[in-house]
């Protein structure tokens, strides 16, 4: 029988952690991309080997970063995965807060067009590619915009005599 101790367990949890943080990283392989953007960049993010085809099985993240006080705009205009009930199969997931587990994922397929704006200054965007299609393509423009600001604006107050 096998006993762990208070300290054992300790380390088991921080091999957990580890190990849970390779699965997340690890499905992208090299193919797990960042990009930062300076205030009214414009660029694009496209799949592998775009105007063509990406390989069936495909998995790739794109994690995208705008100043502070910047949101980032995604219009995604060229748009052609395989269609699906439920995008159960190829599928781009966007999540608006930037969370790299794609958690709060909104998903798209098929040839739709759409537009997507981040709540913050990150974007998080997963081409998530199965091995039962052909595989498909896409791509959206990024443009990183600035929040507009009422700074400076003040409360006109107005004094009523009576």
């Amino acid at each position: 029988m096998l006993k762990i101790g208070w300290k054992d367990s300790g380390a088991i949890m921080v091999l957990l952690v580890m190990l849970m943080t390779n699965v997340v990283t690890g499905q992208y392989g090299s193919c797990d991309l960042t990009y930062n953007y300076a205030s009214g960049q414009t660029s694009f993010i496209e799949s592998p080997n775009f105007s063509n085809y990406y390989a069936p099985g495909t998995k790739c993240r794109y994690t995208l970063n705008a100043p502070v006080g910047h949101t980032l705009y995604a219009q995604c205009y060229d748009m052609y995965l395989p269609s699906s009930t439920g995008c159960y199969y190829d599928k781009l997931a966007i999540s608006r807060f930037g969370d790299p587990n794609l958690s709060d994922a909104i998903v798209r397929c098929g040839t739709t067009t759409f537009n997507v704006e981040s709540q913050y200054n990150k974007l998080v965007v997963a081409l998530l590619g199965s091995t039962s299609t052909s595989g498909g393509r896409f791509r959206c423009q990024i443009t990183a915009l600035k929040l507009a600001c009422d700074c400076g604006r003040h409360k006109t107050v107005s004094v009523r005599w009576l």
